[in-house]
């Protein structure tokens, strides 16, 4: 029996021995498929790195496939990082072209406005203009001048009109003249001696007073101070009348002033007032040092008298108030040439940029209104204020 079991004892063994050295045998077959595979992959790589290398006119030689696809990746990320340098160059450029064509267009219609301006003082240039232009000024003086000479002889002469003045001053004898200078030299020195005659009976009075005893010196103090009081109070009195009807003439001249306001300033007002919201209420003038002068009422009831207390943006927009009223005065009387304006809501909020669009809109239905701009953001505002305007991309006509 001994024997017999140990036989079966080594077969054992040499039946484990057998299943490790078949474990070993498909790991070593996994193995294999993997180098094979892997070996494959490389092949591939290799293959497709040399068509990219070969594409770029780029020589692989000389490096190991992982040397090659680590400097692909370096120009890779090198080629990434100049697509969005050039992307964003590109958007520069846009920007710039847009900017430049809007300018384009901007300059464009200055040139236009110039036209029209050196056509209207028959000019052929700037220059020109410029030389027209003092003309007009020193003729401007020149009538003022002579406005003030007008002045003087008819305050010296008398009467309203300068022709007649001369005339009468023309028909004078000199002869004449000079008998009525020496006439009233003469007068003067009878007023000169009368004067002094008065000065030393006045002396003579205080002395003769300075004598008289002291009850008679209080009644004539008592009389003199009783005169002056009279004499104040009537003085007064004729002030009073004369403050009341100088008020009372203010009055009437304001409220006839108000009543017949011109349609232009109505319009001005009505648009000023839409354009600001609200904040302020009005216009209206009033008689100044140097004229009628323009006010702007706020909605508080103050008035600013001039614009050196507005906004740059307030001053735009009462120009702009003042443009429209005068364009619908213009239209009520004849075919109205077309209204254009530029970029003119820079300082203007969307609020007040949708007020002044419904204004343009209204303008557009007795003419044309242009309107240029390169703010996108206007675009939806405008459409909900005139719902018909046009809309013309000027970049796609360059």
């Amino acid at each position: 029996m001994a024997p017999m079991l140990a036989s079966v004892q080594s077969i054992k063994a040499a039946m484990a021995e057998h299943d490790e050295l078949a474990a070993q045998i498909t790991a070593l077959d996994t193995l294999e498929r993997r180098i094979t595979g892997m070996g494959d992959n490389q092949a591939a790589l290799q293959e497709g790195l040399s068509r990219i290398y070969s594409a770029l006119n780029k020589s692989i030689a000389g490096l190991d496939s992982l040397d090659a696809y680590n400097a692909l990746q370096t120009r890779v990320k090198e080629a990434e990082t100049q697509d969005a340098d050039r992307i964003r160059l590109q958007e520069d450029i846009d920007t710039a072209t847009t900017r430049r064509r809007s300018l384009e267009v901007r300059m464009k219609a200055h040139h236009q406005d110039i036209a029209a301006t050196l056509k209207s003082i028959d000019a052929n240039d700037l220059l020109s203009a410029s030389q027209v232009l003092s003309e007009f000024q020193s003729r401007t003086q020149l009538r003022e001048k002579s406005s003030q000479a007008a002045r003087a002889i008819l305050d010296r002469v008398g009467g309203d009109d300068i022709a007649g003045a001369v005339a009468s001053l023309d028909s004078l004898d000199r002869s004449t003249l000079a008998a009525d200078l020496e006439s009233a030299d003469a007068r003067v020195q009878t007023a000169k001696a009368e004067t002094l005659q008065s000065y030393t009976a006045n002396r003579d009075a205080e002395r003769a007073l300075e004598q008289i005893g002291g009850d008679a010196a209080a009644a004539e103090i008592t009389q003199r101070r009783q005169t002056v009081i009279e004499e104040i109070a009537d003085g007064a009195r004729r002030y009073l009348r004369l403050k009341l009807g100088a008020m009372a003439a203010s009055e009437a001249l304001e409220q006839y002033r108000a009543s017949h306001q011109s349609g232009m300033l109505t319009g001005a007002s009505t648009a000023f007032a839409q354009i600001t919201r609200g904040a302020y209420s009005s216009l209206k003038t009033q008689a100044g040092g140097k004229g009628e002068e323009l006010i702007a009422v706020t909605a508080s009831g103050a008035s600013r008298l001039d614009d050196k207390s507005m906004s740059t943006g307030t001053r735009a927009q009462l120009y702009l108030a003042l443009r429209i009223a005068a364009y619908h005065e213009f239209a009520a009387r004849q075919a109205p040439p077309p209204f254009v304006a530029d970029d003119i809501f820079e300082t203007f909020d969307d609020g007040r940029a949708e007020v002044t669009f419904e204004l343009l809109g209204k303008m557009a239905e007795t003419g044309q209104v242009i309107y240029f701009t390169h703010h996108q953001h206007l675009k939806p505002i405008a459409e909900r204020a005139v719902p018909g305007a046009r809309w013309l991309d000027l970049t796609t006509l360059l």
